[in-house]
Order: structure tokens, then sequence, then C-alpha cells
């Protein structure tokens, strides 16, 4: 039963995502790209869309964007470089390392576990009906994506980044104290858990809100691990430097999704 429901979950998580990335594609604006295939006008129009609302591509502050970025792209294809020596010398070591940094400690946030295992944390509160609930989650995350998207050049980086490091770290302590006060052994071997909270309604329904607050606080901050990167680095290095990081992401991700099942059979 417990293969089951771990099965339906992952197929839960491929249709919730899923179709939610391919409308995003589908449907999405275009600019990297354009400005990678000389696509000038199309920039324009993305800018215009952007920055004024009634897509106005005469607007004076639109003009001068779209000539800063077209300058600044042609002065990076002049100095393009295919070595790494530029990639890992002084001046870009720092960038580089940030870069790698936000990747990583994204994935140590804790995001894997409202991802992957929240179906074993509702279980463990006695959540009866955790394929539901977990589906809540992950709208949520995807919903509360979006304002990070729109808002985040208002908000900034680096404050959102702390912001966000600090509302995950409130809700993350706030469940490990519940399940320290609340919780026991699990009395059911053979179990992948070995700590839970029975007949605690109200425990139970905070874990549950926690994990969902989680999320969201990750979501509507430490979503722009992706982009954080991409805007660092230069773009004549820009693809190693993003590999780079990336590998730092997936690194992260392996190692916390192996080690976060043991660790839930250790609690005691």
């Amino acid at each position: 039963m417990r293969e089951n429901n771990t099965a339906m979950q992952r197929n839960m998580e491929g249709e919730t995502y899923g179709p939610v990335e391919y409308r995003g594609q589908r449907f999405g604006k275009f600019s990297d790209a354009c400005t990678s295939k000389d696509r000038w006008d199309e920039v324009l129009h993305v800018l215009a869309f952007l920055r004024t609302p009634n897509r106005d591509i005469n607007n004076p502050l639109v003009l001068a964007e779209s000539k800063e970025i077209e300058e600044q792209f042609r002065c990076e294809r002049e100095k393009e470089s295919s070595s790494y020596r530029e990639l890992f010398g002084k001046p870009m070591r720092k960038r580089l390392f940030l870069a790698m940094a936000v990747q990583g400690w994204a994935q140590l946030s804790g995001v894997n576990m409202f991802l992957h295992f929240i179906v074993y944390c509702l279980d463990a509160v006695g959540v009866s009906n955790t394929l539901l609930y977990s589906s809540i989650q992950y709208i949520l995350f995807i919903a509360t994506t979006v304002p990070t998207i729109l808002w985040t050049d208002r908000c900034g980086r680096r404050s959102s980044l702390l912001i966000g490091a600090l509302s995950i770290s409130f809700w993350m302590y706030l469940i490990g104290g519940i399940f320290a006060t609340f919780g026991q052994l699990n009395p059911v071997p053979n179990q992948p858990f070995t700590w839970v909270i029975i007949n605690q309604p109200a425990a139970s329904r905070c874990v549950q809100a926690s994990l969902y607050l989680a999320s969201t606080s990750f979501a509507m901050s430490w979503a722009i691990e992706w982009m954080y990167p991409v805007e660092s680095i230069p773009l004549r290095i820009r693809a190693k430097a993003v590999s780079f990081s990336t590998a730092a992401n997936w690194i992260v991700n392996l190692t916390y999704s192996l080690a976060v099942p043991p660790l839930f059979c250790k609690i005691h």
C-alpha cells in the first residue's frame, strides 16, 4: 500500500507541474533567446510589455533600455571567451561561488522535504488523505511562485533571499518544536518514519499548516535561485557558470534526497 501511495504521489507531481510548465513555455514572453539571435524588434516588444501598461514601444525608457541591452550584448560578444581560465580567474571566482552557493543552499533549505517527503510528514501527524493534502501543497507552491516572477525586480534579490531564509527557518523550527513536544515513538513497526503525533488534532493541523507556509515561503523568495546565476555572470562565460551552479544544485539535491529517508528512521 505504501508503494502504491508513493507511485500515485509521483504521478500527481508530474500531472501538477507538467501542464503548468508547458503553458508557461508555450505562452510566455521570450527575451534572452531573442537577444542571442539578434531579434531586437522582439526584444523591444517584450520590454514594452514589461515596462509600460499599454505596450508602448516608443516609450523613451523602453527605447533606452533596449539600446543599452543591445550595446551590452555586442560588447560581450566582442570579448567572448571559451576558456575556463576566465571562469576560475580572480574577477569571476566570487560570482561563480555565489551562483553555486545560492543553488546549493536553496536545496539545503528543505525544499525537497516539502516536495518529495510531505506524504511521510502528513502521515506521521495522522492526516488520513495524504495524497489530497499533499496536492494542495503542490498547488500552493506553483501559485506562490508567480508573485516572485512578477515582483523580484521591485523587491530585490538579496532582500528576497534574506527574508525567505528567516521565514523558512521559523516554520521549520516550529515544525520541529511541535514534533518534539507532542511526538512519540511510532508504535507501528516497519514504517518509513519512527516519530509520530497521535491523537493531537491541533498539533497535527499546526504541522500541516506550517508545511504549507514553509513551502510558500520558499516559492516566494528562494525560487529566484534559477535567476541569480544567469544575471550575475557575463554572457561570454554564462553557459559554463550556469552549468556549474546547476551541477551544485543537483549534487546537493541528490545527497539530500538520499540522506533524508534514513534520517526519518533514526529519530528517537
